[in-house]
C-alpha cells in the first residue's frame, strides 16, 4: 500500500525513502509494536522493558508459632566441683592410747612411756607417760610414741623385757634396732607384760 508524500501529494511506493517527484524524505507512520510473547506487559514506545521497574512481590505474613514464640536454650550451668571425700575434709583425729590401769591418754605430742620415765632418761622434747606395773616388766623409760598423719611411730628404747606389736591378726617384736615402726588404729603394743591398745 502506497503513502502519499507530505510536500508534494504524488504517491510513494511502500518502502520507499524519498519521494521520486520532489525528492524529499518519507516520513513513514510509525506502526505499532508487537506484544513480547508469553503474554507480558505491552511496550508504549517510550520506555524499554528493560529499563522499568518491577514492584517486589508483597510480604506474605507467617502464621503464629504454637505454644508461644522461640526462645533460644539457656547455656547450661557449670558443673559444681565434686565434694572431697568425709575423710578428706575433716580433719584426722589423733590416735588415743588405753593404758592398763583404764587411762585414756591422746597421743598430740611425742611421748615416753614406762614405769618411771623421769627427765634424765627420757629423750629430750617427749612428754613422760607413766605405766602402772607392779611386776616391773616394763622399764622405767621403755618407748616413745611420736604422731604422724594417721598412726603412730614406736621406737623401742632398749627395753630390758622387750617391745612387741600385734597388728593385722600378726605378732612382730620391735628392737632398738627396728628404728620408727608404725602403730595404726586397732593395734595393741605390748610393754613387756603389759598390754596397750591403740584406738
Amino acid at each position: 500500500m502506497s503513502t502519499q508524500c507530505a510536500y508534494c501529494g504524488e504517491g510513494v511506493p511502500p518502502h520507499s525513502m524519498f519521494c521520486a517527484s520532489c525528492g524529499q524524505l518519507v516520513v513513514s507512520r510509525p506502526t505499532a509494536v508487537p506484544p513480547p510473547l508469553g503474554g507480558g506487559i505491552e511496550s508504549t514506545g517510550t520506555t524499554p522493558p528493560a529499563a522499568r521497574t518491577v514492584a517486589p512481590p508483597a510480604a506474605v505474613p507467617l502464621p503464629p508459632v504454637i505454644g508461644g514464640p522461640l526462645v533460644p536454650p539457656a547455656p547450661p550451668a557449670p558443673a559444681a566441683p565434686a565434694a572431697a571425700p568425709a575423710a578428706e575434709r575433716a580433719p584426722a583425729r589423733p590416735l588415743s592410747l588405753k593404758l592398763p590401769d583404764g587411762s585414756i591418754v591422746s597421743v598430740t605430742a611425742p611421748l615416753v612411756l614406762g614405769r618411771n620415765p623421769t627427765a634424765d632418761i627420757s629423750p629430750a622434747g617427749f612428754s613422760p607417760i607413766r605405766v602402772h606395773d607392779p611386776n616391773r616388766s616394763v622399764s622405767r623409760a621403755h618407748v616413745t610414741l611420736e604422731p604422724a598423719k594417721g598412726e603412730l611411730l614406736l621406737t623401742d628404747l632398749g627395753a630390758a623385757n622387750g617391745t612387741t606389736l600385734d597388728h593385722a591378726g600378726s605378732r612382730s617384736r620391735v628392737t632398738e634396732a627396728s628404728g620408727r615402726v608404725p602403730v595404726r588404729a586397732g593395734d595393741r603394743i605390748w610393754l613387756g607384760r603389759v598390754a596397750i591398745d591403740v584406738f
